[in-house]
């Protein structure tokens, strides 16, 4: 396992016995590409906390980008390897569904409406494009987003 972090030493400390740490940032492509050359699969858990702040514009812009630029800059890494993973993992949120607590959803559900809706559907839109690369594409929902 190879972690990528904005902090690897708090990662070491997190996730002991990983085989590497590397020094990642959702906003850019860097030394860290190279890692992925080789790997099998690739787990995107990565995003700007939600909850930790005030929903003004700055920190939901800062949501929007680390989820969205984030999956892009991974994407794109993978599309430039070599040997490429078979299987891109990445988070999602089940706030891409209207809040209803009667209603019975599932994938081909219709899309809810505001912020959190848009953040996942940008999120997924990206991950869906790792498979120009070959690499199948997988989206996990996340139940506890901001609920």
């Amino acid at each position: 396992m190879i972690v990528f972090s904005r902090s690897p030493n708090k990662a070491k400390e997190k996730l002991a016995g990983a085989f590497n740490y590397v020094k990642w940032h959702y906003d850019s492509l860097g030394d860290w590409t190279n890692e992925i050359d080789g790997t099998d699969v690739i787990i995107h858990l990565a995003g700007e906390n939600i909850m930790s702040k005030r929903w003004n514009e700055a920190h939901k812009k800062k949501v929007l980008e680390s989820r969205v630029n984030g999956t892009r800059n991974l994407v794109d890494a993978i599309g430039e390897s070599e040997n490429k993973p078979k299987v891109f993992i990445c988070a999602s949120g089940i706030d891409y569904y209207d809040d209803s607590i009667d209603a019975e959803y599932d994938e081909y559900g219709k899309a809810g409406s505001g912020f959190l809706t848009e953040v996942v559907k940008s999120w997924e839109e990206e991950a869906q494009k790792a498979e120009k690369h070959g690499v199948r594409s997988v989206s996990i929902q996340n139940r506890n987003c901001a609920r």
